[in-house]
């Protein structure tokens, strides 16, 4: 589980991170209505990005030391 909990504050750091940089980015560029909509959608787009590196985990491991712990208790 120390993976899936390093991704996500990986995730976390980085959404807040790329969240005000593309805010004040679109906030030069655009209207404040759209760039507020556009930093929005970023961020949801954003977020579903480490659903990518969560494919990558090797499962069968992860179940595998669950259930040796569980037995071991």
């Amino acid at each position: 589980m120390p993976d899936a909990s390093a991704l996500w504050n990986l995730n976390r750091q980085l959404s807040f991170f790329a969240g005000s940089a593309l805010l004040a980015l679109l906030l030069r560029v655009f209207p404040p209505v759209y760039a507020w909509q556009g930093v929005f959608i970023s961020a949801a787009a954003i977020t579903l990005l480490p659903l990518l590196f969560c494919l990558r985990l090797n499962n069968r491991a992860i179940i595998h030391r669950l259930h040796t712990t569980l037995e071991k208790s």
